[in-house]
This record gives structure tokens, sequence and C-alpha cells, in this order.
């Protein structure tokens, strides 16, 4: 028998930005900072796509998913029919999986660097501890998230954030706005890097920090060469994984 997950509730952050939560099979799990790869039929074609889940296990049976609505014609078949579709509406499951998780052997303080719904896996990594700290664990590292969006409207999981500053999860938490002004950083989220106002926070040194990237595919390509050039080197210091509006190359239907 196929696995399902069933919509049990939306929550509107802008008209075209929504995080949807989703019932899952209760003998399914998964480690925070993976995807589930959904897909409905259509005339006997399989429609796929790849999401980051946004909640962490705690929050079993329910996963939260963080999506942006692909508005352009003949792209995004999937976000349309879910924007429009209904509470109760059930897809289908293809995989749970991936690779780009927290390694918690990693004594070094973590950036986590974002871009759109890109925030999605690293909310899951940061209240999975927020969870555990209530429960009695400690983490000797911290984490500094980085979250570039269009408008300050965009900016998605607030009193997540808000919880794991107060807990000490989060050490800093740094917004950048690419297409507003007012208050605050200014720019898409590499600019922080290039401006030097990380460094100005805390030392680029491959030996105390690590490096997680998550979000649009420029994004994560103009920081890995930024980041070589101060000597990291990819998977021993910068994690990261790439957004596309189609299925996961690895994820063959």
């Amino acid at each position: 028998m196929e696995k399902k997950v069933k919509l049990v509730s939306k929550i509107d952050i802008t008209d075209t930005l929504a995080i949807f939560r989703f019932s899952i099979p209760t003998d399914l799990s998964f480690i925070p900072g993976q995807y589930i790869t959904l897909y409905f039929e259509d005339n006997g074609k399989k429609i796929a796509r790849p999401y980051s889940i946004g909640s962490c296990p705690q929050d079993l049976p329910f996963i939260d998913l963080f999506i942006k609505l692909i508005t352009e014609e003949n792209k995004g078949a999937f976000t349309k029919k879910l924007f429009s579709c209904d509470i109760g509406t059930e897809f289908n499951i293809l995989k749970i999986g991936g690779d780009f998780i927290l390694d918690n052997e990693d004594s070094r303080d973590i950036i986590m660097v974002c871009s759109g719904t890109g925030v999605a896996p690293y909310i899951s990594m940061i209240n999975d501890r927020v969870e555990k700290i209530k429960d009695g664990k400690s983490f000797s590292n911290k984490i500094f998230l980085l979250y570039g969006a269009s408008f300050k409207k965009d900016l998605a999981f607030n009193e997540d954030i808000q919880e794991a500053l107060d807990f000490g999860v989060i050490k800093e938490f740094i917004p950048t706005l690419s297409r507003e002004g007012g208050e605050g950083h200014k720019g898409r989220v590499e600019t922080l890097f290039e401006d030097g106002t990380i460094e100005k926070l805390l030392e680029l040194n491959k030996k105390k920090v690590v490096i997680y990237l998550c979000g649009h595919p420029g994004m994560i390509d103009n920081l890995k060469e930024f980041l070589k050039n101060k000597g990291f080197e990819d998977k021993l210091d910068i994690k990261f994984e790439k957004y596309w509006n189609e299925i996961k190359p690895k994820d063959n239907l």
C-alpha cells in the first residue's frame, strides 16, 4: 500500500508563500534537515516535487513544509495544485531522505545561510535542538542564522526563531532584505560575507566554524567560491543543499 500524507492546515505568509502542515503515517520518521518527496498523478503521469521538512521529529506525526508558489506558465504544476487544494487532500510519498543534516560530532560553531524557503531545514534542526535542551541536553556550539528574503513580509518562522534565541540555540539572527529599505541589512544574503558583516561577529576560520548553505543555486555557488578563497573545503567545512524547481535527479519515478 502506498504511503500518503494528508493536508491538515495551511498558514499563509504571503499570497505566494505558505507553511503547509501534513499528517504522515506513524511508522515514518526523518532526521532534521532531510526532505520529503511527494507526488500526485495527472492523466497517468506522476508529478513529483521534493521539499525540505520545516518541523522537527518531536512534531511527528505532523510535518511542516514551507513552499513558494511557482506562477510561471508551464512551471510549478505541483505548487499550483497544492496552493489550490482543500484541507484533507492527500498526496503520495515517494521517499524521505537526504544528507543535509547536522554533524553532531562537530564541535565548531555553525553558520546557517539561507535564501527564501531554504530556511526550512534549518528550522527543523534548530527546533530539534530547542526540544532537546528542554529535555536537559546541552550543546557546546552555537548557531548563527543568516536569512535572506526579498521583503520583510517574506520572513517566516519568526516565533520559532525567537524561541531559539531565548534558549540560546541561536547566538545571532541576521535577516537581510534584497528588495526593501528601512532598518537592518540590505541586499542578498551573500553581501553579509562580501561586506565584512560576518567577520565583525566571528572569525571566518574553518577550525572554528562550519558553514551550511541552503537556497538558490546562484547564492550557493557565489558563497562557495568566496569561502574557498578563505580556505574552506566542500563537504568538510561547507555543507549545502541547492533548491531547484524540479525533482531531484536521484528521485527517479
